[in-house]
């Protein structure tokens, strides 16, 4: 190749290169990752507080929506809304919408329990999240359908530990305690 025909990009054919980079990134289709086939895998604890309200059962992915912030700065109100694509009707509604988040003190953070008057299968709350975890939802069908979902929460001020925070502040007396003694 003849290093003299090379021609060194200018300001604006590297602006208009970049610009085209950007348009076709942001344009670029993301293909869903397909459901996985068969029941969900609850860890254990998750499973004995479902198992304690509603008895056992296969919970499928699907059916159920929880919408909720990836990140949340306080623990002590995260908005979520639960929603599943219902008629509402005598044969087809939702008849419980349970949320648990494992890590917390209490484990269930909300326990519905709607029939087909409810106009829509959906609930819209605000909960309180000790830490970052994950948390899970499942809806109770009237068929006996359980849908099941999940989303990582990641809080950066908990609420509801005040063991966490007592120990965090013992701890943290210590290291003063130490640092005052060098």
């Amino acid at each position: 190749m003849n290093p003299a025909k090379l021609v060194m990009p200018n300001r604006r054919t590297f602006l208009m290169g970049a610009g085209a980079t950007v348009v076709g990134v942001m344009t670029a289709t993301v293909k869903a990752a397909p459901a996985k086939e068969g029941p969900l895998a609850f860890p254990s604890r998750v499973n004995l507080l479902l198992e304690d309200r509603i008895g056992k059962g296969e919970y499928y992915f699907g059916g159920l929506l929880m919408d909720l912030p990836i990140i949340a700065e306080s623990g002590f109100s995260v908005p979520v809304t639960f929603s599943v694509d219902s008629p509402q009707d005598e044969t087809d509604h939702v008849k419980r919408i349970i949320g648990v988040a494992p890590l917390n003190p209490e484990g269930y953070i909300v326990d519905y329990t709607l029939g087909p008057r409810s106009g829509k299968g959906e609930v819209s709350t605000r909960v309180r999240i000790a830490k970052t975890q994950t948390v899970y939802a499942v809806a109770m069908m009237a068929d006996g359908t359980r849908w099941g979902t999940s989303v990582e929460l990641q809080v950066t001020f908990g609420a509801c530990v005040d063991e966490v925070l007592d120990f965090e502040m013992r701890e943290f007396m210590k290291v003063q305690r130490l640092r005052g003694r060098e």
